[in-house]
């Protein structure tokens, strides 16, 4: 009778927002983005980050992003595609037993670090494509008010994205759109997302009404020669390294 069968390229139905540019980064050319917070955050014990990601390379070992401090706080990928986010100045580390091994598709990950939160087992969270995962090789929770070492004033405390922090190896090979950083805000996947209704992918939301804290910021790679832009409104405005090119916007993919 037809149930089920659908003919065609088929459009999304849920489509109220999209999401036009993203960087591409090629670990060759030491492609990065780095900042030397100077901002005071909002919150040290409260944070969330959302970005999307589209691997180009697998069975490959990188940071997504590393802010090196007297801990550090990192979201890594291992050789074998396994990956974890962890902060030490806390303790809390997440490492899901799922791997992120595609190659042709986005994913949707967002950290929630909320050490404030009265039951333990919330007080750090991971959603990949808005679903909440709950399978972990390594589940670790940060103690009730511990501080984290996200975003930490100081002139030698740098955030890298893509790029571990000597800038050298272990860099992140592939495409990154949208990414945010909320600081003093624990939400989840619904504020960043939706189930299409037509298709059940996960796609994104409009986020620039969302709260972003004194620290927060907004990198939606918009600005071809300037991809570090930060548009939330706190210019905290990342450094394009020197591998990547700022005249030809070469860099950005649509």
């Amino acid at each position: 009778n037809g149930a089920g069968q659908r003919v065609g390229n088929f459009i999304p139905f849920t489509d109220t927002f999209a999401i036009d540019e993203s960087g591409r980064f090629d670990t060759g050319d030491n492609d990065n983005l780095y900042i030397v917070p100077t901002t005071t955050r909002t919150s040290a014990t409260t944070y969330t980050i959302s970005l999307w990601i589209k691997r180009g390379k697998i069975s490959f070992a990188s940071y997504l992003w590393k802010a090196v401090v007297g801990g550090s706080s990192n979201f890594y990928f291992a050789s074998d595609d396994s990956f974890y986010w962890n902060d030490e100045s806390s303790g809390a580390k997440l490492e899901p037993t799922r791997k992120i091994k595609n190659i042709d598709s986005w994913t949707n990950i967002i950290v929630v670090f909320d050490s404030t939160n009265a039951t333990a087992g919330d007080r750090a969270r991971m959603y990949l494509n808005g679903v909440r995962v709950t399978d972990f090789t390594t589940e670790t929770m940060p103690d009730e008010d511990a501080t984290d070492d996200m975003w930490m004033v100081g002139s030698s405390n740098t955030t890298y994205l893509c790029s571990p922090q000597n800038a050298t190896g272990e860099r992140w090979d592939g495409y990154i759109a949208e990414w945010v950083y909320l600081d003093g805000q624990a939400l989840t996947a619904s504020s960043f997302g939706e189930t299409d209704t037509s298709t059940n992918r996960w796609i994104p939301k409009d986020v620039s009404g969302l709260t972003f804290g004194n620290a927060g910021f907004y990198l939606d790679f918009a600005s071809a020669n300037d991809l570090g832009n930060d548009i939330s409104g706190n210019s905290q405005d990342f450094t394009m390294s020197s591998g990547m090119d700022a005249t030809n916007g070469s860099n950005q993919m649509y």
